[in-house]
């Protein structure tokens, strides 16, 4: 587990949570290439998420209370952008 009551952020090659929790007020993940939530794993942010990598391969839950925007490109290379 990885429980911060303020900020995780985390920028690697590629981001692996296998079951594992990662609960904060902010969240940001960079990846350069992947991140994998797999496994029953958590990422929930109270306050403000974001993911960015080239591949999310999300088995788990990814949630936040707080403001969220959901942007990836579809098979064409657009970019659709999810406002939640």
């Amino acid at each position: 587990k990885i429980i911060s009551n303020n900020n995780i952020n985390i920028s690697a090659k590629n981001i692996i949570n296998d079951g594992n929790v990662l609960i904060s007020d902010n969240i940001n993940l960079i990846a350069q290439n992947n991140i994998d939530n797999k496994n029953g794993a958590i990422i929930h942010a109270d306050k403000n998420l974001n993911i960015s990598s080239t591949n999310l391969n999300n088995i788990g839950r990814v949630n936040s209370y707080g403001n969220h925007v959901v942007k990836y490109k579809d098979k064409d290379g657009n970019v659709i952008e999810d406002i939640n």
